[in-house]
């Protein structure tokens, strides 16, 4: 695996005729699944807002390099592999991937990554020990990175994305009946949205950053009637729906705290 210092005086070869990036992002995620089974491959959103930065231009792919590398290093991963990962994609796209190599791109991706390792220890943990998915502050960070990335491309966050909410009352479960339902639930959870959503577990409520899309309304539906299957959910009762982003998301001015009042009167 080479080194970043190796990566940043990497010299720009020759390229052969770049793909399209229908094909370069196929190729990608499918050259991933042999260097990180089960990890980054999972992650297709980030993979998605990379490969969109590259049809968008240089100074884009420079602030997606930085949101990639934060998004990483705040889920504890190292350095070098995300620098790999990155390698991986410029290797496979010709002169469409040029602006991936070279200093510029390897500062980006490491002031990124820095940030990102930074926030994720000031937080302690970014999954939820019981259920295993996100925690508040993930999910914090990745409405933050998508509300940067729909104003650089003039887009209403509302408009691209929403937020499924999940409400099972476990209120008359204890012990090991409580713990089990809500594994069985986020497992649940994690097969029907397998797209790269962000799902988190924060106020007793699960939390899932999906696209605005007819898709995820019927994955709403099936999730509730398939978690009414779970032992000891029969009777209790279970709440889903889609809330709107803010539209005030879209306002220049608008800054962390609207995404903090957002979130806290979601699971308060």
């Amino acid at each position: 695996m080479r080194s970043l210092t190796a990566r940043l005086h990497k010299q720009t070869p020759q390229h052969a005729p770049s793909p399209t990036l229908a094909v370069l992002r196929e190729r990608w995620i499918e050259s991933l699944h042999s260097i990180v089974p089960g990890s980054l491959s999972d992650h297709t959103e980030h993979c998605d807002d990379l490969l969109a930065a590259l049809a968008a231009g240089p100074d884009q792919v420079t602030h997606a390099l930085r949101r990639f590398g934060s998004t990483f290093g705040s889920y504890g991963w190292t350095l070098a592999d995300v620098t790999a990962w990155v390698d991986q994609l410029a290797n496979l796209g010709g002169e469409l991937t040029q602006p991936l190599q070279g200093f510029r791109a390897g500062v980006a991706l490491a002031e990124g990554w820095a940030a990102g390792t930074q926030y994720g220890l000031r937080q302690r943990e970014t999954y939820d020990p019981l259920t295993g998915v996100a925690t508040l502050a993930v999910l914090r960070l990745r409405l933050n990175q998508i509300v940067a990335q729909c104003r650089s491309l003039a887009v209403p966050p509302e408009q691209v994305y929403c937020l499924v909410v999940l409400d099972v009352d476990v209120s008359e479960l204890y012990g090991l009946e409580r713990d089990a339902t809500l594994v069985m639930v986020a497992e649940r959870l994690q097969r029907r949205f397998q797209a790269g959503e962000t799902i988190a577990y924060a106020g007793g409520r699960f939390l899932v950053l999906a696209s605005h899309t007819e898709a995820t309304r019927t994955a709403v539906l099936d999730l509730i009637a398939d978690i009414r299957l779970v032992p000891f959910v029969a009777h209790q009762r279970v709440f889903g729906w889609i809330e709107d982003l803010p539209a005030s998301l879209a306002n220049l001015n608008a800054d962390a705290t609207v995404i903090d009042g957002y979130l806290l009167e979601l699971t308060a």
